[in-house]
């Protein structure tokens, strides 16, 4: 009987153990989440500041900017691509794929950055709606 109950007081320490195990790698990645989160709301904030101060500075224009940007970002998913496994395109995706970057970057950015340059600093604040009171 003594046996039995120290097997069945084992089992329950180890669903205990397994549940606590659990309990830890969800909260390591809850932290990674908000870490994640707090650092893309941090770049998109300085984002803004900093490149309203370089296109009104003039030293550079807007578009000057925009093709460091896109050089950058360039550049920087080339070197990603090489440690990844490669992909098989299609070639009548290829002007899909030119399409959507000409609209999602080029466009976007365009207009950001030429837009960034007639606005005053509280409009151009990330997270404030139009229309409210300052």
């Amino acid at each position: 009987m003594n046996q039995e109950l120290i097997r069945q007081e084992a089992k329950r320490l180890e669903k205990c153990l397994e549940k606590s195990k659990f309990a830890l790698v969800m909260a390591s990645d809850s932290l990674k989440g908000h870490l994640s989160i707090a650092a893309a709301y941090t770049i998109f904030g300085l984002n803004v500041v900093l490149c309203k101060d370089i296109a009104n500075s003039e030293a550079v224009s807007p578009f000057v900017l925009f093709t460091l940007r896109a050089i950058g970002a360039s550049a920087a998913f080339w070197i990603m691509s090489l440690f990844m496994p490669r992909e098989k395109i299609e070639k009548g995706d290829m002007w899909k794929i030119a399409l959507a970057s000409f609209l999602g970057l080029f466009a976007t950015q365009t207009t950001f950055l030429v837009g960034i340059t007639m606005a005053t600093a509280i409009d151009s604040a990330p997270g404030r709606r139009p229309g409210a009171l300052p």
